[in-house]
């Protein structure tokens, strides 16, 4: 079985000899640490995800978020990993939340919501339809899913109220997911902080799967795999920066202990739940994926 079989074996919630493994986001320099040289491209970053024995990797299509790519740069990326690799491929699209607040300032945008909520629909509207053509264009070049990216909350709730959200934000995020599954990718949705008191709207909208699950922020995953996990598949959940920060022995522990809960029945892609960032310790990264290897 390789790498594409596996996720998709997660995704259909088919039974697999182990839980496949991927992460959001490899900056260069966390590449850098590990491979202890100057980052020079892509085959650096398909050494870096051979080491770490991951089963996907991610293509992010917006130059505001951190590695992220302008669209035809992002096409020949994702052709790139299709052409050598038989990684699942994701391609990371930016939602209409986060693409309205590429035009305005958070503050100005909640003003907006009060005074003149058809100004942030239009918005809304503006940023679905540029998210599905992106996304298309990403399932035409070889991506096999799409992340929605489109960080709705802080460490407790969401930014703006589920009320506000179901109204301005959900329906064009349903309009673009429709669009999107059409071409047969599963679409994920990717949100960092506490989405509990949507996450049911994400379900019923329809997506494949939800990306992040912060557990600083109170996402248990546990809890979430017995309320969502027969229709959903879960990614994420592991911290190696959360404070307190935890050693490497607690990291590996903690690890097995998140595959133990959640792997079952499939359903699930093991992962941290913002990526591996500069500031990302390389030491316990390792010692994750290397621990996960014996216990599979």
């Amino acid at each position: 079985m390789n790498h594409r079989q596996l996720v998709r074996r997660a995704i259909d919630h088919q039974h697999a000899p182990v839980p496949p493994k991927g992460e959001i986001c490899i900056s260069p320099g966390f590449i850098e640490k590990l491979l202890g040289r100057p980052y020079q491209g892509l085959a650096d970053k398909l050494e870096t995800v051979i080491a770490l024995g991951l089963d996907l990797v991610v293509v992010t299509v917006d130059p505001a978020l951190p590695g992220g790519l302008r669209p035809e740069p992002a096409i020949r990326e994702i052709e790139w990993w299709h052409r050598r690799t038989d990684l699942y491929i994701m391609a990371l699209v930016t939602g209409p939340f986060r693409g309205g607040l590429d035009h305005i300032p958070f503050e100005h945008y909640c003003r907006l919501t009060l005074k003149a909520p058809q100004e942030i629909l239009e918005l809304s509207r503006r940023a679905a339809r540029d998210l599905v053509r992106r996304a298309k264009d990403c399932v035409r070049a070889g991506a096999d899913g799409v992340i929605i990216g489109d960080d709705l909350a802080c460490s407790r709730h969401t930014l703006l109220s589920p009320p506000v959200l179901r109204k301005i934000i959900f329906p064009f995020l349903q309009q673009g997911l429709e669009s999107i599954r059409r071409t047969g990718a599963p679409v994920f949705f990717h949100s960092d902080g506490n989405i509990n008191q949507v996450i049911a709207d994400l379900v019923a909208m329809g997506f494949a799967g939800i990306h992040s699950l912060q557990p600083s922020a109170g996402m248990r995953l546990d809890e979430i795999k017995k309320k969502y996990g027969r229709g959903l598949t879960l990614w994420g959940n592991m911290e190696f920066t959360a404070h307190p920060r935890k050693t490497v022995p607690e990291l590996r522990a903690l690890a097995v202990k998140i595959v133990a809960n959640a792997a079952a029945g499939g359903g699930f892609i093991f992962g941290s739940s913002t990526g591996l960032t500069d500031d990302t310790p390389v030491d316990a990264v390792v010692g994750v994926y290397e621990k996960l290897r014996e216990y599979s």
